[in-house]
């Protein structure tokens, strides 16, 4: 077998570095922060595209190369230009959690007081609109330009094993906000934030700003996944070993890929359907057992992270599962009857690196058993893989 006992420490360093790059993958952008006093500070501010509210950011200078932590009781509020807006204030939050498995009996918020940047995502001339993304929940906050903010009260609560209601004082909240001829509206509406944006819309007499992320976010991939690989075979039959000639094998396939709405898509979940085939190989040595071959369709899902060079380049990173289903039943040729290969489930971690729309990737693909239908049988099939890639159709 020509991988060495090295192989496991390249798979730990390339998943290391898949998820330390992916997850840092972060620029500064111009934007700026006032301080407690007021003052205006123009800055360049680390955009990680939160997913939840960040507890602390990280600004320079654009004449100064150091890093200042900034957290909510250092400043009032802060804005990276045409991307998010955040005013740090200290607010009650209702903790309870919205996960179906933690709610209780009681119908009133679990107050918590904390000071928190919370996203702006209205800001109107008459009432604005906030949010924060917390553990377990997200809650929407109000505030009508003349007194201090205040959640939107919404809680769902158990009243029997089988049976569960809500709390839906926010209606009534928006009803004193925007005026009684909007009852209707409003008793008749869900809990939604873009129903309850609508709200604010109609509020602020379309006198407002909407705060929402300026650049373009390809959501869907196609790409076609042409490769090579090259790898080794070991048959393990009870008490007999039958090693074959190291070969080269290839495959044809496609990737699906959906890029996630956060992390300055850097992150995408992807699919890989692809055939795998192995042409005819060769035992080592005079043994009973001849030639074999097999072929695959795989269809391995998993996760895509860059890290981006500049708008056209970028160093890709992958983790993929394979599952291993068969498509074709393949048979090794020997004197007697023949085994029937099984796709056997592996990992593939890899690296890469795309410009335009080519990429070119280095995987190692971890040992697939292709006898594990048979019990007292393993085989020992491990690869080393080159693959291009093609984008196809991206929107």
């Amino acid at each position: 077998m020509f991988y060495s006992a090295n192989k496991t420490s390249l798979l730990t360093f390339l998943l290391v570095q898949f998820f330390l790059t992916t997850y840092s993958q972060t620029v500064f952008k111009k934007g700026y922060y006032l301080d407690k006093t007021g003052q205006k500070v123009q800055c360049l501010i680390k955009d990680e595209d939160w997913l939840k509210n960040p507890k602390v950011i990280e600004t320079r200078l654009e004449d100064n190369e150091e890093i200042k932590l900034i957290y909510p009781k250092d400043i009032q509020e802060f804005e990276i230009y045409e991307n998010s807006k955040y005013l740090s204030r200290t607010v009650k939050i209702d903790v309870s959690s919205d996960d179906i498995g933690k709610l209780t009996s009681d119908k009133e918020p679990l107050w918590e007081e904390r000071e928190v940047f919370l996203k702006v995502l209205l800001e109107g001339i008459k009432g604005s609109l906030y949010s924060f993304n917390g553990i377990g929940f997200r809650r929407l906050f109000f505030s009508n330009n003349s007194q201090n903010l205040e959640q939107l009260i919404y809680k769902k609560f158990i009243v029997t094993e089988s049976k569960t209601a809500y709390n839906l004082a926010f209606k009534s909240q928006l009803i004193n906000l925007v005026g009684e001829d909007q009852s209707l509206r409003i008793l008749n509406m869900n809990y939604s934030e873009q129903a309850i944006m609508d709200i604010f819309k109609f509020f602020n007499n379309n006198d407002y700003k909407e705060f929402v992320r300026k650049e373009k976010r390809d959501r869907f991939e196609l790409k076609v996944l042409p490769g090579l690989s090259y790898s080794d075979m070991t048959l393990n039959l009870g008490r007999s070993q039958v090693k074959y000639e190291n070969q080269f094998d290839y495959r044809i396939g496609l990737e699906l890929g959906f890029t996630l709405p956060f992390f300055n898509n850097s992150w995408s979940v992807i699919a890989e359907p692809n055939i795998y085939i192995s042409p005819t190989r060769k035992p080592q040595g005079q043994v009973a057992i001849q030639d074999i071959e097999y072929k695959f369709l795989t269809v391995p899902l998993g996760i895509k992270g860059k890290s981006f060079l500049d708008k056209k380049r970028s160093l890709v990173y992958k983790g993929l599962f394979d599952f291993g289903t068969k498509i074709y039943p393949s048979f090794n040729r020997n004197e007697g009857n023949g085994f029937i290969f099984s796709g056997g489930t592996n990992l593939t971690v890899g690296v890469g690196y795309e410009v335009g729309k080519s990429c070119f990737e280095f995987r190692y693909v971890t040992n697939s058993n292709i006898l594990r239908l048979y019990p007292d049988y393993n085989s020992l099939h491990q690869k080393f893989m080159i693959v291009y890639g093609y984008s196809l159709l991206k929107k």
